[in-house]
């Protein structure tokens, strides 16, 4: 069974709306959808049939743009929820990247969504290369219906440099795993199949400027991330002189601190 929660913040259609929550419920038989909004009492929820959405049962939705996104291993095309009119649809797969359940080729897709919002896949190169494939959503010159089309192609060659692969040493034996893909970064995890023991990696890639940049090491299944200071922290004001700081002890002994003039963040453990 698959139970889900996503924010929807407000649009640029309705600035200044307050946020929703749409739920998810996949279960063997049926799929229901929610919308709670501030002030409800109840939610109205929507009864699809389980064979719209096949695959979806233990699957995670990726929110792009105010729309759900899920892919599925070993089929040929992505499921979207148009949050605004509670209306499922489908996306087919770019061939390239359609992979049939059975086959010997793996695919290791993200979808996330670009700077400006647009929705993207990015994907290693199917057929082993160091290189990353991004594709977009956009009508076909030939005959303008609406397809996931190739935009780019990025040769990752600062790979061997990161890694610390000698000239004798072969990339060929890098292998790049997308993590994510979110405001136009892709993040990436890298692994080595060769027989000399290189430091596997967290890297991020943006999509922009095609700039590769290490993040940290890593020898185990923790990943880092990003996660902002809760509002109460960032910028207190209007305090009076008998007002005291908070201070909020973290795990390695430092303090959280927020005064009235600025704030002071913890020291992070490294990864």
């Amino acid at each position: 069974l698959t139970f889900q929660f996503h924010i929807i913040s407000s649009s640029d259609e309705h600035p200044g709306s307050p946020p929703r929550v749409v739920c998810f419920y996949c279960g063997y038989l049926y799929a229901s959808v929610g919308v709670i909004s501030p002030g409800s009492t109840e939610i109205e929820w929507q009864i699809f049939p389980e064979a719209l959405i096949p695959g979806a049962v233990g699957a995670t939705g990726k929110m792009v743009n105010g729309s759900l996104y899920w892919t599925h291993p070993g089929r040929l095309y992505i499921t979207v929820l148009n949050t605004a009119t509670l209306e499922f649809s489908r996306m087919e797969l770019p061939p390239l990247l359609a992979v049939e359940e059975g086959s010997n080729r793996d695919c290791d897709f993200v979808l996330g969504n670009t700077k400006d919002g647009r929705p993207c896949i990015v994907s290693p190169d199917p057929w082993g290369g160091c290189e990353l494939l991004v594709f977009f959503w956009r009508p076909d010159e030939y005959d303008g219906v609406e397809r996931w089309k190739l935009d780019q192609e990025f040769k990752l060659k600062t790979i061997r440099r990161l890694t610390r692969l000698t000239e004798i040493e072969d990339d060929s034996y890098v292998v790049v795993h997308v993590m994510d893909v979110t405001d136009g970064i892709v993040y990436l995890r890298t692994a080595y199949d060769g027989y000399t023991e290189v430091p596997q990696l967290l890297l991020s890639f943006c999509l922009e400027t095609a700039e590769l940049k290490k993040i940290c090491e890593y020898d185990h299944k923790l990943h880092p991330y990003v996660m902002a200071w809760p509002p109460s922290l960032v910028g207190v004001h209007d305090k009076g002189p008998n007002d005291q700081a908070l201070s909020t002890p973290s795990s390695e002994g430092s303090d959280v601190k927020a005064g009235a003039d600025r704030t002071e963040p913890a020291s992070v453990p490294k990864a």
